[in-house]
C-alpha cells in the first residue's frame, strides 16, 4: 500500500526522521517499506501491511501511530467536532438495518447546499500519487478520508434516495445494480445491498450504484460510514468479481470506531472543499461502544520469552506508545486492549508487540538454557516400526489409504450403513464414511497393483471406525495378498508371512480357528465362508484371516484371487510388550520319535497335536508334523505323520522313559478312537 509522508507527518507531534530513516524503522519494528518515490515536495512509502495488522494499520492514521512510538513522540489528531446521534432518523432522511449481523453499526449524516466541482490541485496530485482517480471534490475528500483513517465512506445524491429512506438489506434473487463505472451486476440472497424504497444504490461495503451518483448538480449530500460482516464482503466481492479498496479493508475487518471517526473527518473536509450545511444530528445504528478487552502480562514472563531483563516501567511504557492503557497489579501489569487492535488476543500477543517495539535487533543472542531430559519411551510406535520392518523384509509393500470411503463401497462389502461413521461434510461421495476395517481399501491396491503383475503383497498400518468398537475407533495391522489365479496355497502363505510377523514380536501361542459362531460369520460376512478364520493368541481373539468373498471381489470388479489378513494392533502391542521368562536351553540331548496318526478327514491337525502334548507331559518338548496323506477325494479317513521330540533340562532321557511317554500318547490317541499305523 502507498502513503504520504507529508501526511504521516501531519499526525505525529514531533518532527520525523527523514524518509529513508524512517523506512529503516518502520521495517526492522513494525512493516516492510518495500520502496520509497520522491514526488514533488513528498515522499511515497511503498509498505507491506502484515494480514493481521490490515484492519488498523492501513491507513495514514495506523502508520503515524507506529511512527510516533518509534521516535518517542505522539500521536496526534486534528480536532473534529462531535455529532448529536440519533438511532435511526433525521430531517429527510431515515435509515433501517434489516439485517444487524452483516451490519452492526451504520452511520449517515446530511450536508446541505454543496458545490460539486473539480478537486483542488493538491488533493488531485495527491490522490494521485498514492494511486486514486481523482472525481469531484465531495468524491476525492471521501476517498482522502479513507486513506487517512481506514474508514471506507460512500457519498449519495439525498435527492435521488425514494422518499428519504435508506435500507440495508439482502438482495432479492436476480436483482440488478448498475455500478458507477456502468458496470451491470446480477445479485443473489446471500449479498448485502444498500437500497432505497425501490430499488438498489451500492453493493454494501464494495461499491456505488449509478442511481444516487454525486454529480454537478448535485445539492444535498449522504454521508455514509459504516461496519460490515467480513465474511459476507469477502464471499460478495469473490462471487461478483469486484474488489475494490473498500473491498479489501472490509474483508479485514475495519474496526467499528473507525466508522465515527472517518465520518467526522469527511464532514469537516467536505465542509472546507464544497462548502455547505452539515445537519447537527447524525444517524448511528450501533448500539455500543465495544466491551474493553482486559488481557494480564508478567513481566517475568515476557522477559523468559523474550531474553531479555524488562522492567515494569519499560513494558509499560511501550504499550503506552501505542495507546494501550496499563494499570499495576502486583507481580502482573492489566492491559486494556485498544479497541482498534482486533489481533491481540493472549498474553503473548503482548509479549511480542513489547518484543518489536524494543527492537529484536536489540536482544543480545543467549543459548537457551533448559533442562535436557530423555524422551519416553513411546511403546506403540516402537513396534509399529518393527511391524513395518518385519513385513518390508518379507516382501510386502506399505500403503496409505484414505480413512474413508464410499457408500457403494460399503455396501458391497456388506455393511450396514447405520453403523458406520458418516461425516456431516464429505469432500465428495467416495469418502463418505470411515472406514470400517483396512481390507477395502487394500483390495483396491492389490487390483491397481495386478496391473502391471502376475502377484502381489502390499500392508498397511491404521486406524479403523466402527460404532460398535468401545473407542470408536481401533489400530490395525492388514496384510495382503493378490494374484491374477485363485490358489488354495496363497491362505496358507499368508499364514506363513502372519506367523512369521507374530514370531518376530515374540508371540509363539498362535492358533487359527475355523469354527465361527452365527455371530462371528456375520461379522466376517464379507469373507468366503470355507477359507476363513479367526486368529487367536491363547484364547485371545486378535483377528482374522482368509480369502475376500467372491460376491465382494466381483462388486468391486477385482478379478483373481485376494487373500487377507487383519490384526488388533492394540492387542498386539499389549502381549509383545509383556515380560518375557527365558528358559536356558538344556545341555542334554533330544530324542526324536515319529508317529502316523489315522484321522476322520476333516480332522485338524491341531486337535491332534493337542492329545499328543496331553499325553507327552513336560518331558515332550515339540510336535511337528511333517506329512499329510489321503488317499482320494471320496475317502472318509486321511493320515498325519508327526516328528515328537523330547528332552530333559537335568538328564539324558532313557530309552524306557521314552518308551513310557510314547506309549502313554499312543492310549490318549486310541481313547479318540484314531488308529496308529
Amino acid at each position: 500500500m502507498r502513503f504520504s509522508y507529508n501526511i504521516i507527518q501531519k499526525f505525529v507531534s514531533k518532527e520525523l526522521p527523514e524518509a529513508h530513516k524512517l523506512a529503516k524503522l518502520l521495517t526492522m519494528h513494525s512493516f516492510e517499506v518495500e520502496e520509497i518515490e520522491k514526488v514533488g515536495n513528498d515522499h511515497i512509502f511503498d509498505i507491506d501491511i502484515l494480514p493481521n495488522r490490515a484492519h488498523d494499520s492501513a491507513s495514514h492514521i495506523g502508520i503515524a501511530r507506529e511512527a510516533a512510538a518509534l521516535t518517542d513522540s505522539m500521536l496526534k489528531k486534528e480536532p473534529v467536532a462531535p455529532f448529536l446521534n440519533d438511532p435511526s432518523k433525521i430531517k429527510d432522511l431515515t435509515v433501517k438495518v434489516e439485517d444487524n449481523y452483516l451490519c452492526d453499526r451504520y452511520m449517515a449524516a446530511v450536508i446541505r447546499s454543496v458545490e460539486v466541482k473539480d478537486s483542488p490541485e493538491w488533493l488531485r496530485e495527491l490522490l494521485g500519487s498514492l494511486g486514486l482517480k481523482s472525481i469531484n471534490n465531495v468524491v476525492d475528500a471521501a476517498n482522502y478520508a479513507m486513506l487517512v483513517t481506514g474508514q471506507p465512506m460512500h457519498v449519495f445524491d439525498l435527492a435521488k434516495i425514494e422518499a428519504g429512506q435508506i435500507h440495508v438489506r439482502l438482495a432479492q434473487k436476480g436483482e440488478t445494480i448498475e455500478t458507477l463505472d456502468g458496470t451491470g451486476y446480477i445479485l443473489d440472497g446471500s449479498m448485502l445491498v444498500i437500497a432505497d424504497k425501490e430499488s438498489s444504490l451500492a453493493i454494501a461495503g464494495i461499491k456505488g450504484g449509478k442511481k444516487a451518483e454525486v454529480s454537478s448538480s448535485t445539492r444535498n449530500i449522504v454521508l455514509e460510514a459504516a461496519h460490515f460482516d467480513p465474511l459476507s464482503i469477502r464471499n460478495t466481492s469473490r462471487k461478483l468479481g469486484l474488489h475494490t479498496d473498500a473491498s479489501w479493508r472490509f474483508e479485514r475487518d475495519v474496526p467499528r470506531v473507525f466508522a465515527s471517526e472517518g465520518i467526522q473527518l469527511l464532514v469537516s473536509l467536505i465542509e472546507e472543499l464544497a462548502g455547505g450545511k452539515t445537519d447537527k444530528k447524525t444517524i448511528d445504528t450501533y448500539s455500543g461502544p465495544d466491551t474493553k478487552k482486559v488481557l494480564a502480562i508478567d513481566p517475568a514472563h515476557a522477559g523468559a520469552v523474550l531474553g531479555l531483563k524488562l522492567t515494569k516501567e519499560k513494558i509499560v511504557s511501550l504499550l503506552r506508545s501505542i495507546e494501550f492503557e496499563t494499570e499495576d497489579e502486583g507481580d502482573k501489569l492489566k492491559v486494556t486492549v485498544p479497541p482498534f487492535r482486533l489481533d491481540i488476543e493472549r498474553e503473548e500477543d503482548l509479549i511480542e508487540e513489547v518484543g518489536r517495539l524494543f527492537g529484536y535487533e536489540n536482544i543480545e543472542p543467549k543459548m537457551p538454557v533448559t533442562a535436557l531430559y530423555p524422551p519416553k519411551r513411546n511403546i506403540k510406535t516402537y513396534w509399529m516400526g518393527q511391524i513395518k520392518d518385519i513385513l518390508s523384509a518379507s516382501g510386502f509393500n506399505e500403503v496409505y489409504n484414505y480413512s474413508f470411503v464410499s457408500g457403494e463401497s460399503a455396501d458391497n462389502w456388506m455393511f450396514d450403513r447405520d453403523d458406520l461413521w458418516e461425516l456431516e461434510n464429505p469432500a465428495n461421495e467416495e469418502l463418505r464414511y470411515m472406514r470400517p476395517n483396512l481390507a477395502l481399501r487394500m483390495l483396491k491396491n492389490l487390483k491397481d497393483n495386478l496391473k502391471f503383475s502376475d502377484s502381489t503383497m502390499v500392508f498397511e498400518v491404521g486406524e479403523v471406525f466402527l460404532k460398535e468398537l468401545k473407542d470408536r475407533e481401533e489400530g490395525r495391522v492388514g496384510l495382503a495378498i493378490g494374484s491374477k489365479t485363485i490358489s488354495e496355497n496363497t491362505f496358507f502363505e499368508l499364514k506363513g508371512y502372519m506367523e512369521h510377523l507374530l514370531n518376530g514380536l515374540g508371540l509363539t501361542d498362535i492358533l487359527l480357528d475355523d469354527s465361527l459362531t452365527r455371530d462371528e460369520k456375520r461379522i466376517l460376512r464379507f469373507m468366503h465362508p470355507a477359507r476363513v478364520a479367526q486368529v487367536k493368541l491363547g484364547e485371545d481373539f486378535i483377528g482374522f484371516i482368509g480369502q475376500v468373498h467372491p460376491s465382494v471381489a466381483g462388486a468391486e470388479n477385482f478379478k483373481g484371487g485376494a487373500f487377507i489378513c487383519e490384526l488388533n494392533l492394540t492387542k498386539l502391542v499389549e502381549e509383545a510388550e509383556k515380560e518375557e521368562i527365558y528358559s536356558p536351553v538344556s545341555i542334554f540331548p533330544q530324542s526324536v520319535r515319529d508317529i502316523s496318526v489315522i484321522v476322520p478327514k476333516y480332522t485338524k491337525a491341531d486337535s491332534v497335536i493337542s492329545v499328543i502334548e496331553a499325553g507327552g507331559g513336560k518331558l515332550l518338548r515339540d510336535v511337528d508334523m511333517f506329512d499329510y496323506y489321503q488317499e482320494a477325494q471320496n475317502t472318509e479317513s486321511a493320515s498325519m505323520a508327526f516328528h515328537l521330540i523330547f528332552q530333559a533340562p537335568d538328564r539324558t532321557l532313557k530309552s524306557e522313559e521314552i518308551n513310557n511317554l510314547t506309549g502313554r500318547i499312543e492310549r490318549e490317541i486310541k481313547n479318540k478312537g484314531w488308529e496308529i499305523k
